[in-house]
């Protein structure tokens, strides 16, 4: 952030996109005209909104601190902004951007990884949420060597900085093939991340990272994530001093949700488990995610089938046992070429609502067509206590 002083006017210079003028007393001169322009953001007129609090907070003039800050309210003319009492998500389903989606993304988009999330619904969707989260199904890295699975899943490393600018916030990175290309393409994967500011759950460089939660603070509140894949590989998991994911038959389980529900407001688990293909959760998948809820847990997302599959409300938390695919190339069939988008808003007095979302891929494999209508999406339904599909 550039601050120059000119003979009239002081700028705060943060882009090219967005100006919104305001005055702030600046020594004898009395009100001088600041400029705020904003560069590179998904939600301009909250980042703009989010500078004037701050300068609201942090310039003091001396004096006494109450009377300094009702002064400056006073004298910037900017009324005051309000925090919400709630804050909102919205989580899809498996992302893989390898095989024939890198070949439409190089036909199509000429090697444009972002135009995958250009469609207009799904991007008005995205960029009007606080938090967007999704699993990465593989790695994104120029490195590691191929270990010859049934299904070897290595990304451009172009996709992260698109995923970024789509509005990703954090990505699942515990699931069957985040081991494809080794552990060397995973700790690449997990450093990309966070050279993009992209939170990540579910793995770590250690075993310690990976079972601390990642926790992202949005209006005074915190939200937690942790992530588990209950279908391997084994071979990497996450040791003492070894990076690797988080696996669900952990016998620490119940202590690492138990202790990271401890830390936050409401606590997300993500799970990669079930049956590919079936529209109906098992068991296994019914066992873990109760399991999380008993042990802290408020939001469930599950991936790896492929397909969406029920959802449902155990002890006032909600459950979605299978998102299907968010970006994925699996064409032969209509419900691989859809997936559940989840609108979810949690309130500040520990209720929550959520809205489901079907997306629909195109040829081209971008999330083009959202059924439930334009004006639905921005109205949550109430969560209601009974299982629904």
């Amino acid at each position: 952030l550039i601050i120059a002083f000119a003979r009239r006017a002081v700028r705060y210079r943060v882009g090219v996109f967005l100006q919104r003028n305001f005055n702030l007393p600046l020594g004898k001169e009395g009100l001088r005209p600041i400029a705020i322009t904003l560069l590179q953001s998904s939600d301009r007129e909250k980042d703009v909104e989010g500078i004037l609090k701050y300068l609201k907070r942090n310039i003091y003039y001396g004096g006494a601190t109450d009377a300094n800050t009702n002064w400056i309210q006073e004298k910037i003319g900017v009324p005051d902004i309000k925090e919400p009492n709630f804050v909102t998500l919205v989580f899809g389903g498996d992302i893989m951007l390898d095989r024939g989606v890198r070949s439409s993304v190089v036909k199509n988009f000429n090697n444009d990884y972002s135009a995958l999330f250009a469609k207009k619904d799904l991007s008005d969707i995205l960029k009007k949420s606080d938090i967007v989260f999704a699993n990465l199904e593989g790695t994104a890295s120029d490195k590691g060597a191929d270990l010859k699975n049934l299904y070897s899943f290595r990304m451009d490393p172009a996709v992260v900085p698109a995923l970024k600018g789509a509005g990703i916030s954090i990505l699942s990175v515990a699931n069957n093939h985040i081991g494809d290309w080794g552990r060397n393409a995973y700790i690449d994967t997990l450093s990309r991340l966070r050279e993009n500011e992209i939170h990540y759950t579910g793995g770590g460089m250690n075993s310690a990272e990976a079972e601390t939660p990642a926790i992202i603070e949005k209006y005074g509140m915190k939200i937690g994530f942790l992530g588990f894949s209950d279908v391997g590989p084994t071979a990497m998991e996450a040791d003492v001093d070894q990076a690797g994911q988080l696996l669900a038959n952990d016998p620490r389980f119940d202590e690492i949700i138990q202790n990271a529900s401890k830390q936050v407001d409401y606590l997300v688990v993500s799970f990669h488990f079930g049956d590919e293909y079936k529209t109906k959760h098992n068991a296994r998948q019914e066992y873990l995610a109760h399991k999380a809820v008993d042990a802290g847990a408020k939001l469930i997302i599950g991936s790896h089938p492929h397909v969406i599959e029920d959802t449902e409300i155990y002890k006032k938390s909600f459950i979605a046992y299978s998102l299907g695919n968010f970006i994925f190339d699996q064409s032969w069939s209509a419900p691989t070429m859809q997936g559940m988008l989840l609108e979810v808003k949690l309130n500040r007095d520990g209720s929550m609502t959520v809205k489901k979302d079907t997306i629909h891929l195109n040829s081209a494999f971008q999330p083009e067509t959202i059924i439930k209508g334009t004006e639905e999406k921005i109205k949550f339904q109430e969560i209601k206590n009974n299982a629904t599909q």
